[in-house]
């Protein structure tokens, strides 16, 4: 607790960067996806594969796909 009463979070800083590399990473790889020609298969275009639920809150990353 800090000196003011408010609890404090005490954070592995390894681990933190570590997470937000991956973050990172994979929102890379997902702009990536979205801006390459992804092809077809099996006679019908990639991007009507089915896909994970889209969020319900719009995200930054989606943000940076948009612009």
């Amino acid at each position: 607790e800090r000196k003011d009463g408010a609890p404090s979070k005490e954070f592995d800083s390894n681990l933190t960067q570590s997470t937000l590399g991956r973050e990172r990473e994979l929102v890379d790889t997902l702009m990536k996806a979205a801006t390459e020609d992804l092809g077809f298969s099996q006679g019908k275009p990639r991007s009507l594969s089915p896909s994970p639920p889209k969020p319900q809150q719009p995200t930054s990353i989606f943000g940076r796909m948009t612009q």
